[in-house]
Formats: C-alpha cells, sequence, structure tokens
C-alpha cells in the first residue's frame, strides 16, 4: 500500500529485525503492530525510542487506543482493520506530527 503510494518502505516480520533495521538505516517514519512476534510491538518501541529518541513510530492495532500508543511515546496509532486510504492518512499526519 505505502510503496504504491511513493513512499520507500523497508518491510520486515518481526521486533527483532525492526530493531536490526533501526540500527542499519535512518528512518523517517515505522509502522509498528503491537501484536507481532517477539519483541511485540510495545517492546519494540521503547527499544526504538531509546535507541532513537527523535524517531516517528506509528502504531497500528486492533485493540489499543491512541491515549495508549500516546503514553507508549508513538506519534499516534492507527486501528486495524483500515483501507489503505487510511494508512497514507496516518502516515502523512505522523510525517509532520
Amino acid at each position: 500500500m505505502l510503496t504504491r503510494a511513493g513512499f520507500d518502505v523497508t518491510m520486515v516480520t518481526g521486533g527483532d529485525e525492526a530493531l536490526a533495521a533501526a540500527t542499519e538505516r535512518d528512518f523517517d517514519l515505522v509502522v509498528l503492530d503491537v501484536n507481532m512476534p517477539a519483541p511485540n510491538g510495545w517492546e519494540t518501541l521503547d527499544v526504538l525510542l531509546k535507541e532513537h529518541p527523535t524517531l516517528r513510530v506509528l502504531m497500528a492495532s486492533g485493540f489499543a487506543s491512541e491515549a495508549e500508543a500516546r503514553e507508549h511515546g508513538a506519534v499516534g496509532l492507527i486501528d486495524k482493520p483500515f483501507h489503505s486510504k487510511d494508512l497514507i492518512e496516518a502516515v502523512e499526519r505522523s510525517l509532520v506530527a
């Protein structure tokens, strides 16, 4: 969805891969699923923000709240399931947050 919208995307399959990718390059935004393979999204978010305090992270979840995501340090949350238009808008908002 994001690649088709013109974004440069790096895909990973879990928290460990996300942490490794963040050490290899700088990202403008990271989109994390709360419920992903270990470490989960919240744990990954905590480590990412400790290592990269200015990194913008958008959480995705079908059960977490926007307030919870912000309490953890994310710039926002997109509710699942979502349409591609919703994701693109959330990413665009997160990039200027």
